[in-house]
C-alpha cells in the first residue's frame, strides 16, 4: 500500500523516520541503508537554571522519546535482517501484485462510477422534465376544477332562480284557477236559484232565435208528413182497387184500422210492409212504432221538447 501511494506521488517529500527509510530500501534494495542519526542523550541536555518547575515534565518527555527511538531501532534491525534473508522481497512482490489489481479495480470502478453518474444524471433530467410536465398538468387540472366549481355554483344559482320564478308563476296560476272556480261556483249557484229571473236581453234574443229555428224545423216536418200522408192515401186507394173483395176480410179491416191510426196521428206508414193477400208483415213492430210516434206527436210531449231545447240554447 505504501508503494502504491509512493507511485501515485501522493507523498512528494520523504520523511526522515526509520520506517520510510526502510520502505525506500525495500523499493530499491541496491541502495545502501542510511545510517541512523544519533540523537543527543538525556545527560547531554542542559536545563536552564530558572526552569526548575518544568524539569520533571521535560525529563518524562525525553524518556518517552528514548523509548520510542529504541523500539524503532529494534524494528529496523529486524527488517534489515529479513531483507538480507530475502523474505521481504517475495512479500513485496505479492503486495505489488495486490496493489496493481487494486489499482485496476479502482480504475474500473471509477469508470463504472462515471457511467452510472451519467446515467443517473440523464435519468434525473428526464425525471425533472416529467415532474415539470406533471406540475403543469396539475396546475391546469386545478384551474379546470376551479372553473368547474364556478360553473356548478352558477348552475345551482340559475336553478334556484328558475325554481323560484316558476314557483311564483304556478302560485299565480293557482290563484287564477281558484278565482275562476269561485266565479264558476257563484255563477252556477245563481243560475240554479235565479236562472229565469236574471235573463238579459242577449239571452232573450238568443232564446227567441232558437224558438224561431225550432218553429221552422217543425213546419218543414209537418209539410213532409202531409206529403207522405197524401202519398199513402193514393197508394192505399190503388191497393184497394187491386185487391179482390173476398180476400180483404180480416186483413182489410186491420189495414183500414192501421191507416186510420196513421192518418189521425200524422205519422208515415210503410205500405211496402204489406205482403201478399192474407199475410201481414211486421204488424206488431209497425203498431209499436205508430204508438211511439203518436205519443211524440202529443201536445204535452211537444211542449216538453220545446222547453228542453230552450234550456239547451240558453246554456249554450
Amino acid at each position: 500500500m505504501h508503494l502504491f501511494y509512493y507511485q501515485q506521488g501522493l507523498f512528494a517529500e520523504e520523511e526522515t523516520s526509520s520506517t520510510w527509510n526502510l520502505l525506500g530500501q525495500v523499493v530499491s534494495p541496491t541502495t545502501p541503508p542510511r545510517q541512523p542519526v544519533e540523537s543527543p542523550g538525556v545527560e547531554e541536555i542542559q536545563l536552564p537554571r530558572g526552569e526548575s518547575a518544568e524539569a520533571g515534565a521535560a525529563a518524562e518527555e525525553t524518556e518517552d522519546r528514548e523509548s520510542r527511538l529504541r523500539s524503532l531501532r529494534t524494528k529496523r534491525a529486524e527488517l534489515e535482517a529479513k531483507l538480507q534473508a530475502g523474505a521481504l522481497r517475495a512479500e513485496n512482490e505479492v503486495l505489488e501484485d495486490r496493489v496493481m489489481r487494486a489499482q485496476e479495480d479502482f480504475l474500473g470502478l471509477q469508470a463504472e462510477f462515471k457511467a452510472m453518474k451519467e446515467q443517473h444524471n440523464e435519468r434525473l433530467d428526464s425525471l425533472r422534465l416529467a415532474l415539470e410536465e406533471q406540475q403543469k398538468d396539475a396546475e391546469q387540472a386545478d384551474r379546470r376544477v376551479v372553473c368547474a366549481e364556478d360553473l356548478v355554483r352558477f348552475h345551482q344559482e340559475q336553478r334556484r332562480m328558475m325554481a323560484s320564478h316558476w314557483k311564483q308563476q304556478c302560485q299565480m296560476k293557482d290563484e287564477r284557477i281558484r278565482y275562476l272556480n269561485l266565479q264558476l261556483t257563484e255563477y252556477t249557484i245563481d243560475w240554479q236559484q235565479l236562472g229565469v229571473q236574471r235573463q238579459t236581453e242577449a239571452s232573450l234574443s238568443h232564446e227567441h232565435y232558437c224558438l224561431e229555428d225550432r218553429h221552422r224545423h217543425l213546419l218543414q216536418t209537418q209539410r213532409s208528413l202531409t206529403a207522405e200522408t197524401s202519398r199513402l192515401e193514393s197508394r192505399l186507394q190503388q191497393a184497394n182497387a187491386e185487391v179482390k173483395p173476398p180476400v180483404l176480410g180480416w186483413f182489410g179491416g186491420q189495414l183500414k184500422a192501421v191507416v186510420d191510426l196513421c192518418l189521425t196521428s200524422g205519422a208515415s206508414w210503410d205500405v211496402s210492409a204489406v205482403g201478399p193477400p192474407g199475410k201481414l208483415r211486421n204488424a206488431t213492430g209497425q203498431s209499436r212504432k205508430l204508438t211511439s210516434r203518436r205519443r211524440c206527436a202529443s201536445p204535452r210531449h211537444r211542449r216538453r221538447t220545446q222547453e228542453e231545447g230552450s234550456a239547451d240554447s240558453l246554456s249554450g
